[in-house]
């Protein structure tokens, strides 16, 4: 079974600690590496608690050159979710909510850490949105307050050459806030009869039939007047070098990749396989921007 997934790629940068003497005595393994080992000292379970959840980190292999592992939260089914269970003897059907008292449902990503690189390729899940915050506030509690890392989003430095990249674009999001951009909103209360009726923001989605080479330049120069122009959100939609669609975000300018991943019911060579590509593409993020 295909499915396509989006991975984020994280810039590691190693912060002042008191951790940091005997880091640098040791000049045989990387300061990422020790930092990580500081927190995660081995392939094991690991939680933290940060407002109000409960986060759980699942090493699953370990290196001097790597750590790959799942980032997962308790996952709460209610009766609104409409998914019920039903006794197969009696038929007699109610809403599923809970597992038993000794299991739990989780939502849960993959993360995988070059420790030479000093990158992370993540995949992305809305439950966990910040996934490199949960890392670094975990090295920092987990290490007794003694080690400590920036992991941040990885910057685009070129971001016409990114844009470029996409093929056949074929839709473009702009949000416009105002003011001064209130004098282009439609007048709904005009068109709704409705003098009362007040906006501050539209957004249009523009179906694209045909560019020209300047078209690129002409959207960054909307990126660069945003604060000008009031828009908030700028997006390009096309198909990336793997022939899948891909969001291209002008405001956030942030390095991400949708990807195709083949997975199976056996769980076991799924794990295996998704640390395989997420070094592969790490790997290959890693060597275009050298």
């Amino acid at each position: 079974m295909s499915v396509n997934k989006l991975i984020k790629f994280y810039i590691l940068k190693p912060e002042p600690c008191l951790n940091n003497t005997s880091f640098l005595q040791n000049t045989s393994d990387s300061i990422s590496y020790q930092i990580f080992k500081s927190a995660f000292p081995e392939e094991n379970f690991y939680r933290i608690d940060i407002d109000k959840r409960t986060l759980y980190f699942d090493i699953k292999t370990y290196s001097k050159n790597h750590i790959f592992g799942t980032c997962s939260v308790k996952e709460a089914l209610k009766a609104t979710n409409f998914i019920q269970q039903r006794n197969k003897e009696t038929l007699q059907a109610k809403p599923f909510t809970e597992l038993n008292d000794e299991n739990q449902l989780e939502a849960y990503t993959f993360f995988y850490v070059d420790f030479i690189h000093n990158r992370m390729a993540a995949i992305a899940n809305k439950k966990i949105p910040q996934i490199h915050n949960v890392l670094m506030q975990t090295i920092w509690e987990n290490s007794h307050n003694l080690s400590q890392i920036s992991i941040q989003p990885e910057l685009i430095q070129d971001v016409k050459k990114e844009a470029e990249k996409l093929v056949n674009p074929s839709w473009l999001e702009i949000e416009f806030a105002s003011p001064p951009s209130s004098a282009e909103i439609p007048k709904m209360d005009l068109i709704l009869n409705e003098p009362d009726f007040k906006s501050t923001k539209y957004r249009v989605k523009i179906k694209i039939e045909k560019t020209n080479k300047k078209f690129i330049d002409k959207i960054m120069q909307l990126g660069n007047k945003k604060d000008e122009d009031h828009i908030s959100m700028l997006k390009l939609i096309g198909k990336n070098e793997l022939g899948l669609d891909e969001t291209f975000n002008f405001i956030e300018s942030l390095y991400a990749k949708t990807v195709p991943l083949e997975l199976t019911d056996d769980t076991v060579k799924n794990i295996a396989y998704i640390e395989e590509n997420l070094k592969k593409y790490l790997d290959k993020h890693t060597l275009e921007l050298a």
